[in-house]
């Protein structure tokens, strides 16, 4: 038995097993990675790079939005969204996935090879807590600028370890940190950071019992690197406008309330977002408790940083891995290291092997089953409302639109210039906190929704269909306003008495799309004219959108109201939708 730890059969399973581990880490990386796109604001940081190439100028004056036009537009991820168009203009939507899975596996890989290199920690240990942080993360990996911005922050991280183990430059930071100020204005997270490592390095020395004097001259070099990289981070033509603009989001309650990503996180809504994180959370508490009282100040530094920007919201949620993950292992490894002998050092490797394999595949199998889209270059599919955007196009509808906040982008990206959007995902850049409270507002409240219109003159609505959702049935029971599309995704309805008034004479009669059951089922009741009716306006939803499952919901209710033998078959296709994977 003594020999076995120390035969090929021990080494060659070893071997396997972290094989079989880096794979399936490597699988999970991906399979979140390689999620289609589908963010909403997509199209909005697409159009602005477009702009910003054609122009050549910094779009300072706004001119997406009827609602902001004429404004200063002070801030832009400029970098971030002249690669995403440069990509996209290239090789098509399918190259920005590959960019952005990119991003997140070069995220992955700075940590790992950060707690392999430069902490020496357990291999399997590593493993293990990658696993965890990627599965915990991977909800928040997108095409946007954020996601380009992780990757090169975990840059600096490595940078930071890479000097803290071998005496490496540190002035590597600076052009990263620069870089990182066109990609995002989560570039503000560097300076603090940084600075906390000078400290922790200054603290290090003190606790050794190096004098003043002599700690300021041995560790004037992270401290002017930490100072300098605030300069770097003004490295843009935007200067501090990134800065201001995320601290009045994050301080702002009505932008929490319209967009619910900003609201600071409470244990149900991390849940809710990632109950993963919970296991990532336990990871780094363990890693920091392992050491007992033998902690290390950068260690608690980062453990600090990443929880405190992880209670400021949803979108922070990455950071405790980005953060964390280093303390875990280190610390996990330390505690291996500290109750494992050299005789069973060797079958203590086998065992942590082992489990790295099984919790890789835990984790592939958790990653696989996500409700997340499966991988796929290109759009999600059944995402955006591109039947709907079809049926405007098509028909020449004119005049301003009242737009869904989150199809603002999609709208600007393919109608702009000739129709300018109410409002888009550009928020705090653009809007105040009352204008997008009035977006919300106008969707749910028929007299403040006709109070805007007097304002803004819409003449025609692009919605997203909420079938049954009363709040919005004014829309419904107004009659200045004719439905006139459904799909899944949108609604359009226009005026009847304004520039797209001849539209108006093909409104639905009938169904309400905000009333939908109980409008097919007065209508059945009505007679049987309202009936034919209503069964002809619910399979004209469904010629309008064949993959819309409200509308093929409700052309089974009414076939089955009518008696039609057709019924058990529509309502078999309808399930058979309701269940499809997004």
């Amino acid at each position: 038995m003594v020999l076995f730890p120390s035969s090929s059969a021990f080494r060659v399973a070893r071997a396997v097993l972290y094989a079989v581990s880096w794979l399936l880490l490597a699988a999970v990386a991906l399979r979140y990675g390689l999620t289609p796109t589908g963010g909403y604001d997509y199209f909005w940081h697409l159009k602005t790079g477009e702009q910003l190439w054609q122009t050549r100028s910094l779009l300072r004056i706004e001119s997406f939005s009827y609602l902001a036009q004429g404004r200063p537009w002070p801030y832009k991820d400029a970098g971030a969204e002249l690669l995403l168009y440069g990509v996209e203009h290239a090789w098509g939507p399918g190259a920005v996935v590959v960019l952005k899975a990119s991003a997140f596996v070069s995220l992955v890989g700075f940590i790992g090879a950060a707690a392999l290199r430069y902490r020496r920690a357990r291999l399997w240990v590593v493993l293990v807590v990658l696993g965890a942080g990627a599965v915990a993360s991977g909800f928040r990996v997108g095409e946007l600028p954020e996601t380009l911005a992780l990757a090169t922050t975990a840059c600096v991280l490595w940078l930071i370890e890479r000097h803290r183990a071998r005496g490496a430059s540190l002035w590597w930071t600076l052009p990263v940190v620069a870089l990182t100020a066109n990609l995002h204005r989560s570039v503000w997270t560097l300076p603090p950071l940084l600075l906390a490592y000078a400290a922790a390095r200054a603290l290090e020395a003190h606790r050794q019992g190096m004098s003043t004097p002599a700690l300021l001259h041995a560790e004037r070099g992270p401290l002017l690197v930490a100072i300098s990289s605030f300069g770097a981070a003004l490295s843009t033509p935007f200067l501090l406008h990134g800065l201001s603009s995320s601290l009045s989001m994050m301080g702002a309650r009505s932008y929490n309330a319209v967009i619910p990503e900003w609201s600071p996180v409470t244990p149900a809504v991390l849940w809710a977002a990632s109950p993963w994180a919970y296991a990532l959370l336990a990871l780094v508490g363990l890693g920091v408790a392992a050491r007992g009282r033998r902690q290390q100040p950068w260690d608690l530094a980062l453990c600090l940083l990443g929880g405190a920007l992880c209670l400021r919201s949803v979108r922070f949620v990455p950071y405790p891995f980005l953060f964390g993950a280093l303390p875990a292992c280190s610390g996990l490894s330390f505690w291996v290291e500290q109750h494992t002998n050299a005789a069973r050092r060797a079958v203590g490797e086998l065992l942590g092997a082992a489990l790295a394999a099984s919790v890789s595949l835990l984790f592939a199998l958790v990653a696989l089953f996500d409700p997340l889209p499966l991988p796929h270059l290109g759009l999600q599919e059944q995402r955006y409302p591109d039947a709907a955007l079809a049926f405007v196009q098509t028909h020449g509808i004119r005049g301003r639109v009242l737009n869904e906040f989150h199809y603002g982008g999609y709208l600007l990206y393919h109608l702009w210039p000739a129709t300018q959007v109410f409002v888009d995902g550009r928020n705090d850049w653009l809007f105040t906190p009352q204008e997008l409270e009035l977006s919300t507002q106008v969707l749910i409240d028929g007299p403040s929704f006709e109070r805007a219109r007097l304002r803004y003159g819409f003449e025609w609505l692009f919605l997203g269909n909420r079938p049954d959702e009363q709040q919005r049935l004014h829309f419904d029971n107004d009659p200045g306003w004719a439905l006139v599309f459904t799909s899944e995704a949108a609604l359009v309805y226009v005026r009847r008495d304004g520039p797209n008034a001849a539209l108006a004479a093909s409104a639905y009669r009938v169904l309400k799309a905000h009333e939908l059951g109980a409008s097919i089922s007065a209508a059945v009741r009505t007679g049987p004219r309202t009936a034919a009716l209503a069964v002809a306006e619910a399979e004209r939803m469904v010629r309008e959108d064949p993959q819309s499952f409200p509308a093929n919901l409700a052309l089974a209710e009414a076939y089955g109201l009518t008696g039609r033998p057709e019924a058990r078959a529509q309502l078999e296709r309808a399930r058979s939708l309701a269940s499809r994977r997004r």
